[in-house]
């Protein structure tokens, strides 16, 4: 049981972190819309793809040192509401916010489980 629970907590933050990192990078396909050149388009691309290359950062900190990911994906909560103010209606704050705040409780609980366990395997 424990083992089962231990694989959860350890792949769904980490599958939840990819599949967050693909959805933010979907908003960066609306340069190919603009009717730009294709130098144009490949720096609009790599412009819009920021967010999506600091999730990155964020997520391999997260799969490697749980207690930082809590630290990056908790802070990250913050700096969307920060950036964009209230321009955005509600719904965009709970999914730009709500899921790096999950991710960040998420890697919480893996790293409690998975000290939890490594001290009883060592008692």
């Amino acid at each position: 049981m424990k083992t089962n629970l231990s694989r959860v907590l350890y792949w769904t933050p980490r599958i939840l972190s990819i599949l967050f990192i693909l959805f933010i990078s979907l908003f960066a396909l609306d340069v190919f819309n603009e009717g730009y050149d294709p130098w144009q388009t490949f720096v609009g691309l790599t412009i819009h793809l920021i967010p999506s290359y600091i999730l990155i950062a964020a997520a391999i900190i997260a799969w490697r040192w749980e207690p930082a990911g809590v630290v990056v994906y908790a802070l990250m909560t913050g700096v969307y509401p920060l950036m964009v103010g209230s321009r955005a209606h509600w719904s965009v704050y709970l999914i730009m916010s709500g899921i790096p705040l999950l991710l960040a409780v998420l890697y919480l609980l893996d790293w409690m489980v998975r000290t939890r366990v490594q001290r009883q395997a060592a008692a």
